[in-house]
């Protein structure tokens, strides 16, 4: 989740790029955050971002 934290549209394929998990199932993981408001999703641009609730969530939870 960290690479969402900043609260920008992130690309699908950066997130595709940036983790080690299979394409399919980042799909599966991103549809489950949309279907559940945890993230925005613009099927147009295929670009992505967390909430704003699930941001502030994140900040307040965060352990150092």
């Amino acid at each position: 989740m960290s690479l969402f934290e900043d609260g920008q549209w992130h690309a699908l394929e950066e997130i595709i790029s940036r983790t080690a998990i299979s394409e399919l199932k980042i799909n599966e993981i991103l549809l489950f955050l949309a279907d559940h408001n945890f993230i925005h999703f613009n099927n147009e641009y295929k670009e992505l971002k967390i909430t704003s609730s699930l941001r502030k969530f994140l900040e307040e939870n965060q352990t150092i």
